[in-house]
């Protein structure tokens, strides 16, 4: 398990500092906090605790480099305009933003639990833009997640869930998963209990990594967070096709409108999917993912 190690000098603020990391990372990282009188005592510990799995959080004023630990997060007292360094009072979104991204540079990547088979996977889409896919996707996603743990992945790059800092979005996951082989999802996502949100890409353009990867082997990589639901907002990605559904716990849920675009994914589609009216589509989503006979039937590509 990957350690944190603070040595802030504000010993108020580390506290909290190390309560909020705590409960942002949800046990998966130990936090540990330190209170050094000596100087010869703090050289001492940095070294005794030089662990490739510890990464320390220290105060930069006054620290000599070359006494340093090998894996260190300086925080500053007073902000600059460099965009790489961390400050102490920072909001704590942005504060693990950058304890992730050091962890990753230095490829300190917890090892992946095993995934599951069957994780639940949910695609909502409409060929029709403004019907309002996205805010379909977060009101199921947080009704799923009222009994289970949700990721809601988004594939729009024109929209988010909220207006608060965002630390990451799906474009640096697509990185790490591509330069380092492996990433865990959580760690770019944003928590709200059970729900985990992992917002659209900077741009289109960044959809390409996934594009040129199968499904299979993007669901692999999202499935050892343990979710037992994603809810996949496809929106205006253009990825309908490359989400189709061929596992039986896969459910594609699309938003008719009568309309010549309508007509156009109808013929075009090749894959099973359900049709939900735009008045009820979350009371026939979810009666539909209950096994309810309410909602419409599957469509079949000859329909």
């Amino acid at each position: 398990m990957i350690q944190i190690h603070l040595d802030i000098k504000d010993k108020e603020y580390q506290a909290a500092l190390a309560a909020g990391l705590a409960l942002m990372n949800g046990g998966r990282r130990e936090i540990y906090v330190h209170h050094f009188t000596d100087p010869a005592e703090r050289k001492n510990t940095w070294q005794k605790l030089n662990l490739p799995n510890s990464l320390w959080l220290i105060s930069a004023d006054g620290v000599i480099a070359d006494e340093l630990p090998d894996r260190v997060l300086l925080m500053k007292e007073t902000p600059t305009e460099a965009a790489d360094e961390c400050f102490c009072y920072q909001a704590l979104a942005q504060i693990q933003k950058q304890i992730t991204e050091r962890l990753y540079a230095y490829q300190m990547v917890e090892k992946s639990l095993p995934a599951a088979d069957e994780t639940r996977c949910i695609y909502l889409y409409s060929p029709f833009g403004g019907i309002g896919i996205s805010n379909l996707a977060y009101q199921l996603a947080k009704r799923l997640s009222v009994k289970h743990k949700v990721l809601l992945l988004s594939l729009d790059a024109y929209h988010t869930y909220n207006t608060e800092f965002i630390p990451f979005r799906l474009s640096e996951f697509l990185f790490y998963w591509q330069t380092l082989s492996r990433a865990n999802v959580t760690d770019f996502c944003q928590k709200n209990g059970n729900l985990d949100i992992l917002h659209g890409p900077h741009s289109p353009e960044d959809l390409a990594v996934l594009k040129a990867q199968s499904k299979a082997d993007f669901l692999q990589a999202l499935r050892p967070a343990g979710y037992t639901d994603i809810v996949f907002d496809l929106s205006s990605s253009g990825m309908e096709f490359w989400c189709r559904p061929e596992e039986r716990y896969e459910f594609f849920f699309v938003v008719k409108r009568l309309a010549d675009k309508w007509k156009q994914f109808a013929a075009a589609a090749d894959f099973e999917y359900t049709v939900v009216s735009e008045e009820q589509a979350l009371a026939e989503i979810c009666r539909q993912l209950e096994g309810g006979k309410n909602a419409d039937r599957i469509l079949s590509p000859d329909h």
